[in-house]
């Protein structure tokens, strides 16, 4: 168990930040993947004494030819077992042009990894990234592991066109194992795009009455 900064030197709990800044990638250039990990040191950034972890995500992949918009992959621990389906994936999504729908299915592709939304690829319009929020819940117990993405994102619908795009995704890691490292790549794109960000938060149990 690690011995943050909320412990005062008396040894009493003070009750500090909820959100607690643990990591911050933004890209010079184009990377085939993102990978965040506890370092298992005790200090206020380990992974251990968190409940959830937040991910603020602004990216762009660089998927071509003739492509609108890629997948956002995530990978729990290195899990990319294909022997089994270890993640599963549900999500509702509305689009807002003339052709708005809104849709609710399972997403299970080869369960060798988990999906977090949709994000722009290389024949979107210049300079749009997609805006993503996921929250893993409970990462240190003894269940298995879930996490709730809200993604904005502009993507081609069903006929082909341009719209905007908003989803909610519900993702399951069907291991009971503490989070300790989160990659997340395209899905079929090569790379992130430059400039994409991604912002890492831990959320404390709250400390005091």
């Amino acid at each position: 168990m690690a011995d943050p900064s909320y412990i005062g030197a008396d040894g009493t709990l003070t009750d500090g930040d909820a959100w607690i800044g643990i990591a911050s990638t933004t890209l010079g250039s184009d990377a085939a993947s993102v990978t965040f990990t506890s370092p298992n040191d005790g200090s206020s950034t380990d992974w251990s004494q968190f409940m959830d972890i937040i991910m603020v995500s602004y990216v762009r992949s660089d998927r071509t030819p003739n492509e609108h918009d890629d997948g956002y992959q995530l990978n729990i621990n290195g899990d990319v077992t294909a022997t089994e389906e270890q993640y599963g994936s549900h999500r509702f999504r509305a689009a807002s042009n003339d052709n708005a729908y809104s849709v609710f299915f399972h997403v299970s592709g080869n369960g060798t990894s988990g999906w977090l939304g949709y994000i722009p690829a290389a024949d979107a319009t210049a300079n749009v990234f997609a805006s993503l929020v996921t929250t893993f819940f409970d990462i240190n117990s003894g269940k298995w592991k879930s996490c709730l993405t809200l993604d904005a994102s502009e993507k081609s619908t069903l006929g082909g066109s341009m719209s905007g795009t908003m989803e909610l995704l519900a993702t399951t890691w069907k291991k009971q194992a503490p989070i300790t490292s989160i990659r997340v790549k395209p899905m079929y794109g090569s790379n992130l795009k430059a400039n994409s960000r991604i912002d890492l938060f831990g959320v404390l149990p709250r400390m005091v009455q």
